[in-house]
């Protein structure tokens, strides 16, 4: 499966954005992100020394925090659109299972590319009664790039269900990908895919 360059990017970003330690339900969409950034850039820049972690120490904090953070069912289920009726529930489950497992390997693998970028918070918008969007821009060396995060609160907590950078969704690439795969192709056979590419894709 071809990787889509803005997807990496917005999934890599958001990896610097935010982490679920220390916030509570009560905090807005907007108060999550900013309130827990600087605790994943501690542990960002603390692992790059490499004097309080290992490089797979850091990757194993940030696999459990993307567990944490993330709907991955949630994510599976959009990205799949339509086409997630055609799977059988134990098909989806293990697509979920899959899927999760294939962002997080490709992602994790980018992490160390990170070099102190900074992240501006704009604002937060409402866009139902339990699902927000906060508003940020990623200040780079020679040009800003606005990242927007879409969360819901589940069981007292934010979790995120997409990533959308300079307007591109994250989801919707990756619909995209599944949607032309299963125009010719039975689920089985992107099950298949994704633990081929699994395989092929552990942590460097």
């Amino acid at each position: 499966m071809r990787s889509i360059a803005t997807a990496t990017l917005a999934l890599f970003l958001f990896f610097y954005g935010v982490s679920p330690v220390g916030a509570s339900g009560e905090d807005s969409a907007l108060q999550f992100v900013q309130v827990n950034v600087n605790k994943v850039l501690d542990i960002l820049r603390s692992c790059k020394s490499g004097t309080n972690c290992t490089k797979e120490q850091k990757r194993h904090k940030l696999s459990k925090l993307a567990d944490e953070l993330f709907d991955f069912r949630d994510i599976s289920r959009r990205a799949l659109g339509r086409n997630v009726r055609r799977f059988k529930e134990e098909e989806f489950q293990r697509f979920v299972q899959l899927f999760s497992t294939m962002l997080k390997n490709y992602y994790i693998n980018k992490i160390d590319d990170y070099s102190d970028e900074k992240v501006v918070f704009d604002k937060e918008m409402r866009l139902s009664e339990e699902k927000y969007q906060v508003n940020t821009r990623v200040i780079m060396s020679d040009k800003e790039i606005p990242i927007v995060y879409k969360l819901a609160r589940k069981d007292g907590k934010w979790r995120v269900y997409d990533v959308l950078i300079e307007g591109v969704s994250m989801v919707k690439n990756y619909r995209s990908q599944f949607d032309q795969i299963l125009k010719r192709k039975k689920p089985s056979y992107v099950l298949a895919l994704l633990e081929k590419k699994n395989a092929k894709s552990v942590y460097k």
